[in-house]
C-alpha cells in the first residue's frame, strides 16, 4: 500500500512539473531551481532518512517508487544521487545538509586522496564525469584513510580550492570533471558497510531504478505510436514484425523491473551485492534493446527533439554505462563465480551469496 500511495503521489507531481520546454532548459545548462524546490519539500529526497532524524524512513522499495517515476519523466534533477548521500550520511549519524548532493567513491574515476592536515580533513585530487556536479551545494566521497573507510562531506558550491569543467553524458545531464586543491572537508566519520565500494553499488542499484522507469515510459510510448500510426490504411501495430518487436521489449522491459525490484528490497547483507549486479547487468542489457526497438518502430519521428522519446532512449544509453556498465558487472560476476570454484558454484548461485 505504501509503495503505490508513493508511486500515485511522485507520479502526479513530475507528470505536471516535467515537459519537453524544462528539458531543453536543462540541456542549456539552466538549473530547474523551481522543480528540485518542490521536489525536496515534498521529501522525496529524504526518503530514505530515519524519521527520528526528520526523513520519511522508507525502505529501497519506496526509493524504487520515486526513482522509478523519475526515470520515466526524464527528472533533470539529481535525486538518486541525493537520496543515497542523505541515506549513508543519516545513517553514520552526519548532519544531513539540505540542497543537492553528488558523490564520488574512491578509484572509480577518480583519483583523490584524503589527508589530515592539523585537525581537519583535506581532499586532493581529480575526478571525472562527476553527476549534476555544477549545481551541487554539497559533495560526498568515500576514501581510505590511514587505511579505514572514511565517508567525507565538502562543500564545493563557491569554494577557491574546488575547479569545475563542465562535461555532459550522451543526455546532455551535467557530468562534470573536479580537481581538489586541498579542500577541506564539512564533516567526516568512519563507515563500516557490507560493500567495500557502498557508493558505486548504491549508484548502481539507483541508476538500475532510473532505467526501469525510462523502459516502461518508452514501451508506453511505442505502443501508443503504433496504435495510432496507419500505414497502408491500417495501424502499423497490426504488423506482425512490430507486434514481435514489441513482444521483446516487453519481456526486456519486465526483466529488468523483476531484477531491480529484488536487489530494491535489501533483505541481507549477504546478498544485496550480488541482487544489484544482476539488476544493473540486467537493466544495461534491456536498455540497449529496448532503445533500439523504440526507435525502430518510431522511425524518423522518434529522433526530432520535441518528441519525448530521444529523452529516454539517450538517459537509457548513457544510464546503462553509469556506476558500472552491464558489462562490468557481469565480468564482476563471472569473476567471483570462477573464484569460488565448482564445489561451491551451485550454493553460492542460489543462495546468492557469491559477491
Amino acid at each position: 500500500m505504501t509503495q503505490s500511495m508513493i508511486s500515485d503521489s511522485v507520479q502526479r507531481l513530475f507528470a505536471g512539473l516535467v515537459n519537453t520546454k524544462t528539458l531543453l532548459q536543462m540541456e542549456r545548462d539552466h538549473w530547474p531551481d523551481e522543480l528540485w524546490k518542490i521536489t525536496e519539500t515534498s521529501g522525496y529526497a529524504d526518503v530514505l532518512v530515519p524519521q527520528n532524524k526528520g526523513g520519511f524512513g522508507g525502505s529501497f522499495l519506496d526509493a524504487y517508487e520515486i526513482l522509478r517515476s523519475a526515470g520515466a519523466h526524464s527528472l533533470p534533477l539529481p535525486l538518486a544521487e541525493t537520496i543515497v548521500a542523505r541515506y549513508m550520511l543519516s545513517n553514520i549519524g552526519m548532519d544531513v545538509p539540505q540542497g543537492p548532493i553528488t558523490m564520488i567513491e574512491q578509484g572509480r574515476q577518480s583519483e583523490i586522496e584524503l589527508m589530515t592536515v592539523g585537525n581537519v580533513l583535506q581532499v586532493k585530487g581529480k575526478a571525472i564525469s562527476v553527476p549534476w556536479a555544477r549545481w551541487c551545494d554539497w559533495l560526498m566521497v568515500h576514501a581510505s584513510l590511514k587505511g579505514s573507510g572514511v565517508l567525507a562531506l565538502i562543500q564545493i558550491k563557491d569554494q577557491s580550492k574546488v575547479s569545475i569543467t563542465k562535461r555532459e553524458n550522451i543526455a546532455k545531464e551535467p557530468r562534470d570533471d573536479i580537481v581538489f586543491d586541498g579542500v577541506v572537508c564539512s564533516a567526516y566519520a568512519p563507515i563500516t558497510h557490507s560493500f567495500t565500494e557502498p557508493i558505486w553499488g548504491l549508484g548502481a542499484l539507483t541508476r538500475s531504478m532510473q532505467i526501469v522507469g525510462a523502459l516502461e515510459a518508452s514501451f508506453d510510448m511505442s505502443l501508443t505510436y503504433v496504435s495510432q500510426r496507419e500505414q497502408f490504411g491500417k495501424p502499423l501495430g497490426n504488423n506482425q514484425a512490430v507486434q514481435q518487436m514489441l513482444a521483446v521489449m516487453a519481456s526486456e522491459t519486465a526483466a529488468a523491473k523483476m531484477a531491480t525490484q529484488v536487489a530494491a528490497m535489501c533483505t541481507s547483507d549477504t546478498t544485496a551485492l550480488f541482487d544489484i549486479a544482476v539488476a544493473k547487468v540486467r537493466s544495461g542489457e534491456a536498455a540497449g534493446r529496448a532503445a533500439a526497438i523504440a526507435h525502430q518502430v518510431h522511425g524518423a519521428m522518434g529522433t526530432t527533439q520535441e518528441y519525448g522519446l530521444n529523452f529516454l532512449t539517450r538517459r537509457l544509453w548513457s544510464w546503462r554505462r553509469e556506476f558500472g556498465s552491464d558489462a562490468h558487472w557481469a565480468e564482476k560476476l563471472g569473476s567471483a563465480t570462477i573464484a569460488a570454484g565448482s564445489e561451491n558454484f551451485w550454493f553460492g548461485l542460489t543462495s546468492r551469496s557469491i559477491l
